[in-house]
């Protein structure tokens, strides 16, 4: 259930106001800190110029190269939807931004200066019936020894365990189906969250009698269920909204999704460039931009049948062999995002979340 409503509130304005020479990474902090998946481009005079969603970003992310530090310019959308005063019927309003998949649109006045928004709001949270497979059977080797006596996904950030942060936020995102695949130490984790039913969701186990690596247990899912199912390392935080990745895959027409995060390595020296002797380029400690695989994917359910029973299977040469004969597509996320997989990692995000 949705209801439509109207923003005129000059500080809730101001929040998602942006000035059109901003870089990519202004504007995403302004969208997490809003919460409003979108951002109004306006000129010094408050007049409109266009908009930003959070979609934009990830488009221009991945298929027009920008980096974090790019200006925004070219992925502004300089013909929204929008509404003036006279727009005063709140039905036809929600008709059009939902058929047109917009959360939020700018109210303007006659001389294109921003006076609100309107916004569709949700009463409730969708229900979601895939299933979220989280990956809980590592044995955490660069964690040693806090994972002597703990399995990796129960290793604590900000006093609760890594592992019940994900299963919170998955079903504050209405994914209640939750699947647990474990291997080491899995008892504790099966002791701690049992059914699901105190957390408020269903919990179901699958038991690694032999690692089966990052993909492997896939195959003992149910393959009733015709709906594509969400696959979650057990040892990544990330702010990564599991239903915008749903519909993302479904729109996209993808077999699989893979959740990607931009990742920038600072050299450590000054880089020189040459052509034969002669010196081209100096660059002194220059950053490089990567996409990398960000522990998060969606499947096709016919993804199950593509795996092998007892078959140690890691999750890139799963995908590799996927992409072969079928659509693997990327979903760049400027979302937060952590992996605990080191003493030094670990200690940065109880830093970050504290």
């Amino acid at each position: 259930m949705a209801e439509i409503v109207l923003i005129t509130n000059k500080k809730d304005i101001k929040s998602i106001v942006v000035r059109e020479f901003l870089s990519v990474e202004e504007v995403i902090k302004k969208l997490n800190q809003s919460t409003r998946q979108i951002a109004i481009v306006a000129n010094k005079k408050n007049r409109l110029i266009g908009t930003i969603t959070d979609g934009d970003i990830r488009r221009g992310l991945l298929r027009k190269g920008l980096s974090l530090s790019s200006s925004i310019k070219s992925i502004i959308n300089l013909k929204p939807l929008t509404f003036s005063s006279k727009d005063k019927n709140f039905q036809k309003i929600q008709r059009l931004m939902t058929s047109q998949e917009v959360h939020s649109a700018p109210l303007v006045d006659s001389q294109k200066q921003v006076k609100g928004f309107f916004t569709i709001r949700e009463q409730l949270i969708n229900k979601f019936d895939n299933t979220v497979l989280i990956m809980a059977g590592g044995r955490g080797l660069r964690l040693m020894p806090i994972t002597k006596s703990i399995p990796k996904p129960m290793v604590k950030i900000a006093g609760k365990p890594v592992l019940e942060s994900i299963i919170t936020k998955a079903k504050h995102e209405g994914f209640t189906n939750i699947t647990i695949s474990i291997n080491y130490l899995g008892g504790i984790i099966k002791k701690y969250f049992g059914n699901g039913k105190k957390f408020g969701v269903n919990i179901s186990y699958i038991r690694e009698t032999k690692p089966l690596g990052t993909a492997g247990s896939i195959k003992y899912l149910s393959n009733r269920s015709r709906l594509p199912f969400i696959v979650m390392n057990g040892d990544v935080v990330s702010e990564v909204n599991l239903s915008d990745l749903i519909n993302f895959h479904k729109k996209e027409k993808s077999f699989s999704t893979v959740v990607t995060h931009s990742y920038y390595l600072k050299h450590p020296y000054g880089v020189i460039s040459t052509k034969g002797f002669k010196i081209t380029k100096f660059e002194e400690k220059p950053s490089f931009q990567a996409n990398i695989n960000a522990g998060v994917y969606a499947f096709n359910h016919q993804a199950i049948k593509k795996v092998k029973f007892k078959k140690n299977l890691n999750m890139i040469e799963f995908l590799s062999t996927l992409k072969e004969n079928h659509t693997v597509n990327a979903y760049p996320i400027h979302e937060d995002w952590y992996d605990i997989g080191t003493h030094e990692q670990l200690q940065k995000i109880n830093k970050i979340k504290k």
